[in-house]
């Protein structure tokens, strides 16, 4: 992912950035081996840059999303309301499968 920044002098920079769009974990190259302890994770903090996706998400910014995209990312006071209504159902431990990976 590349990351754009005004400079002191109001150009605009790109430059690489830390911060990757990726899905879930899994424990190997096989879409049968999700770990349901990391996708009951999605949306919490749990890494100091990446924001993980359920792989439907994940495919829909890699299919529709141009390279060199520009992404906004805020910060600030979390609304619980929002963060309840966009949570995906966690799933039991023996689920290894991402529940929307239809691909």
């Amino acid at each position: 992912m590349w990351k754009a920044e005004w400079d002191d002098n109001g150009k605009l920079k790109v430059s690489t950035s830390s911060y990757l769009f990726h899905s879930t974990p899994f424990d190997a190259k096989d879409k049968n081996t999700l770990r349901a302890a990391d996708w009951n994770k999605l949306g919490t903090a749990v890494s100091d840059g990446c924001i993980r996706l359920c792989v439907r998400d994940a495919h829909w910014i890699y299919s529709k999303v141009a390279s060199y995209s520009i992404v906004h990312t805020f910060e600030g006071e979390e609304d619980p309301e929002t963060w309840r209504a966009l949570k995906l159902p966690d799933i039991p431990e023996y689920v290894t499968k991402d529940p929307t990976d239809v691909y």
